[in-house]
């Protein structure tokens, strides 16, 4: 399995199958590009945020003359 790492990021490395899942659990993978959920994600990421309906200043209903 090929993997890159946290680590070596610009390396890509050949793991077996526990030595891929001991670098997943600790956090240690680097998502693949190719991953639909990573191209999702950086769509998503690349689209502004909505902005916030400008609200009108409060008023005071109490006046005192």
């Amino acid at each position: 399995m090929r993997v890159r790492t946290t680590i070596e990021p610009g390396k890509v490395l050949d793991v077996s199958e526990a030595e891929y899942l001991d670098l997943k659990r600790q956090g240690l993978l680097l998502p693949n590009p190719n991953d639909e959920q990573v191209r999702i994600a950086q769509g998503a990421a690349d689209q502004p945020a909505p902005r916030a309906p400008k609200q009108k200043p409060a008023t005071d209903t109490n006046k005192e003359s």
